[in-house]
């Protein structure tokens, strides 16, 4: 036979071959529990390919076999993994943005003592999807979705992980802060913890022990996902970092009192 090969998908699906497991046909239950488990197997699916001889008058056509071509979806040719891993750093993230309750004064400090809910703008947490691509033969769509919000404060020789469990946060529809912060939290301006009764800790909040310059290290991590062919897969997190700088001052009145 003269003429060129061409590979043609037999069906747009994808199918699971997976491994039959040493036990009893007749623990129907577990059985199924194993082939549950394991449905989505990255390693273990498979796409079908019939193996076409196109005739050089390119009008006829034979094919190759009475069966089609098994091949791995990790095989290099099918393999997305690279292509997501290199595409997922051409996405551009939100450039985190922080915020602060008790807001800085007019001169843009915060104060000695006073506790400070630290926070992002709600523009700087959100999702980014990308539109449709077809890369070897998937259809694939993109997500990055931030699921941690980490917080560190520099200032002297001092640092200070500040914990923000954004998973137990109620975003409140119209707040300038994510997370919102808690009800009652605004409800005095100078919500004074002198260190010798110092309040209970609280997720997301940081309270200056001196005065002085430093930073606040912002940290998102974003989980990201790809759906291919109707199936979705997890790959390596993102984290998008913004250094912000920040002042706390010491209103001497208000420290030495009690």
């Amino acid at each position: 036979m003269t003429g060129t090969l061409r590979y043609r998908e037999t069906e747009p699906i994808i199918v699971p071959r997976l491994p039959i497991p040493e036990m009893d046909w007749f623990e129907v239950k577990a059985l199924n529990a194993f082939f549950l488990a394991h449905m989505h197997d990255y390693n273990g699916e498979i796409r079908f390919f019939w193996v076409d001889c196109m005739h050089p008058d390119g009008k006829n056509r034979t094919s190759i076999g009475a069966r089609p071509v098994e091949v791995r979806i990790t095989d290099p040719l099918l393999d997305i993994r690279v292509w997501v891993e290199g595409r997922t750093r051409q996405i551009t993230l939100p450039t985190p943005e922080l915020v602060t309750l008790p807001e800085p004064g007019p001169l843009g400090w915060l104060k000695v003592n006073n506790p400070a809910w630290l926070a992002v703008t709600p523009e700087s947490w959100r999702s980014v999807t990308t539109p449709p691509e077809i890369v070897n033969g998937w259809d694939v769509t993109l997500t990055v979705r931030p699921t941690v919000l980490a917080f560190t404060v520099d200032q002297g020789d001092a640092r200070h992980a500040v914990a923000c469990d954004v998973a137990a946060q109620r975003y409140v529809r119209g707040s300038a802060r994510f997370p919102s912060e808690p009800e009652g939290f605004t409800a005095e301006p100078n919500w004074f913890d002198p260190p010798d009764r110092p309040l209970a800790p609280r997720d997301c909040v940081w309270t200056p022990r001196a005065k002085g310059d430093g930073t606040v290290t912002i940290a998102i991590t974003y989980n990201v996902t790809a759906i291919a062919a109707g199936r979705v897969f997890e790959f390596a997190p993102r984290t998008q970092t913004v250094v912000a700088p920040i002042e706390v001052v010491e209103l001497r009145v208000v420290n030495v009192i009690g």
